[in-house]
């Protein structure tokens, strides 16, 4: 069956585990568009948001919509609210990963595209954590990420 923890598992050159995540729903197939959206108008509470948020709100598990979510806290200068969905998206990544048969090591690569969100998601965690002066927690994500794909483009 696709999905299955073997099948989304593979192994690097160097003998390095891959984990490929689980798509998104296909609904957020435009989603980096209405976040765009979104940040560029004036009013972001009118009918873009709450299309965002009513997605959100049904795909609770997607880690997309909580990385939309928390780009468009920061270029509202909500740090902290950034800070917290992005922190969902992070753990809801770790969840993925963890049933795709990741063991805390091993690549979680970029160029998959199902990878990305969770990428996304530990990179604004970081951005966020050093906004607010916790920079523990900022290194510590810099880490992982650097871990889970030193090629990543951040």
């Amino acid at each position: 069956m696709p999905n299955e923890p073997d099948d989304l598992l593979d192994i690097t050159s160097e003998g390095i585990p891959r984990t490929s995540l689980p798509s998104e729903p296909e609904e957020f197939g435009a989603l980096d568009l209405l976040c765009d959206e979104i940040i560029s108008s004036e009013e972001n509470h009118g009918p873009s948001m709450e299309k965002l948020q009513s997605l959100v709100a049904r795909h609770p598990d997607a880690l997309s919509g909580w990385v939309a979510m928390g780009r468009i806290a920061i270029a509202n200068g909500e740090t902290i609210s950034a800070y917290a969905y992005f922190r969902v998206a992070y753990h809801r990544g770790l969840d993925k990963a963890r049933a795709s048969g990741w063991r805390g090591d091993g690549r979680i690569p970029w160029e998959i595209p199902a990878n990305q969100p969770f990428l996304r998601a530990i990179h604004g965690l970081a951005q966020c954590a050093d906004a607010i002066g916790e920079s523990a927690e900022a290194k510590r994500c810099a880490e992982f990420l650097g871990m889970l794909d030193p090629n990543h483009p951040f």
